[in-house]
């Protein structure tokens, strides 16, 4: 019963991600667009040379990268796949009622209960841990000993087509309840799980991850045994200053304060005199003014490849 509440509780939270996500695309819109117009393309193109009357789209929420009325007018029928039945509501409302009657979104878990399993198992350790590292050595077992298991066969086999489509799914199954585990531990102990984290955690995590995307590869082939499939585990460019230390995030704002000094605002007409020293606040007033706007789309964007480069580089 314990098991059944917890994996409620990381349920409920699921359509919250797809807001996140709904809102990180509006605020970056600049910076994503880029993403999302060469996935409608690619998607395309592999559409071209599907054969079948259907496609079945895994991950689909929002299908922001997802060119579903033109696959509308090369399939006859479209079948959308995703844990989070909000946004497929959200997307089922934008068609048209003739639209409506040639898609069929389903809600389901990628990851045949695997994310649940996780959850489910992470909340307890931490619920019986006395310590923070204690509940951490719990949390390397845990993430260590996740089992994964496939659908059958049968269970898919209404899902089947000739053109299957996984565009940034793949490498979201795991950071989402990684995250829910996260807050979790942050409740119980008042202290973030980073703070503790170690070489152990990191290399469970990693081998868990690389085990879902092998779960995921095997789902794909069941659902294209004879068919195409078009597979796209992430974006070019991902915004990773959330990823950065401290010091770290100081040595970006020194980097940035200087770049902003050196490029031409031409007609935005702002000028920016940051203190050097500010580190995250400088990161968070910056992504500020491009979120709402204040600057020309290209020099958002020349400066959003400029910070997201110096972050990565870090």
């Amino acid at each position: 019963m314990q098991a059944d509440a917890e994996a409620a509780e990381f349920l409920t939270s699921i359509p919250g991600r797809g807001a996140i996500y709904a809102d990180k695309y509006q605020y970056f819109h600049a910076h994503w667009q880029g993403h999302v117009d060469a996935s409608r393309r690619a998607i395309l193109q592999g559409a071209a040379q599907a054969a079948g009357a259907g496609v079945t789209v895994l991950g689909a929420g929002d299908c922001k990268e997802i060119p579903i009325v033109e696959l509308l007018e090369r399939f006859d029928h479209i079948t959308l796949v995703d844990v989070d039945e909000e946004s497929l509501g959200r997307m089922m409302g934008t068609l048209s009622p003739v639209q409506q009657q040639r898609v069929r979104p389903i809600v389901k878990d990628l990851t045949a209960g695997a994310v649940l399993a996780l959850t489910g198992t992470a909340a307890r350790v931490i619920e019986r841990a006395s310590t923070p590292r204690q509940a951490y050595r719990g949390l390397v077992e845990v993430y260590a000993n996740v089992e994964i298991s496939d659908f059958s066969a049968d269970d898919l086999r209404d899902l089947q087509s000739g053109y299957v489509v996984s565009s940034v799914v793949a490498s979201q199954l795991l950071p989402f309840p990684e995250l829910w585990i996260a807050q979790q531990f942050e409740v119980k102990f008042k202290k973030k799980l980073k703070d503790v984290l170690g070489e152990k955690y990191a290399s469970a995590k990693l081998a868990l991850h690389c085990r879902m995307l092998q779960q995921h590869a095997r789902l794909l082939t069941q659902l294209a045994p004879t068919g195409l499939v078009y597979w796209s585990c992430d974006v070019r460019q991902e915004l990773v200053m959330g990823k950065l230390s401290s010091a770290h995030t100081q040595q970006l704002g020194q980097q940035m304060t200087e770049y902003l000094g050196s490029i031409d605002w031409g007609p935005s007409g702002l000028e920016l005199e940051v203190d050097p020293t500010a580190g995250g606040q400088f990161t968070a007033y910056l992504t500020s003014l491009i979120g709402k706007g204040h600057l020309p789309p290209p020099l958002e964007l020349q400066i959003i490849e400029y910070m997201v480069n110096a972050a990565q580089s870090l």
